[in-house]
């Protein structure tokens, strides 16, 4: 099966990265001013790691519950 950077030629493979990198690396980069920011209001980062676990579990549900179905079959 053919990947992305199989299909393109190597000049493109810098800026290729680049775009692909961008979202995690302003993910990364804001992480921490977003904590900050989010913790004040909730009344410390205990409630604020609570809230982050209260999300992840949704998230997971939602993943759970949008399974394709021959995936659940097994």
């Amino acid at each position: 099966m053919p990947t992305v950077s199989s299909s393109r030629s190597s000049c493109t493979l810098p800026i290729l990265s680049g775009v692909l990198a961008a979202p995690a690396t302003a993910a990364s980069a804001l992480a921490s001013f977003a904590g900050d920011v989010l913790a004040a209001p909730l009344g410390g980062y205990p409630r604020f790691v609570g809230l982050l676990a209260l999300a992840s579990g949704l998230a997971t549900l939602t993943a759970l519950g949008t399974a394709h179905p021959h995936v659940k079959d097994r």
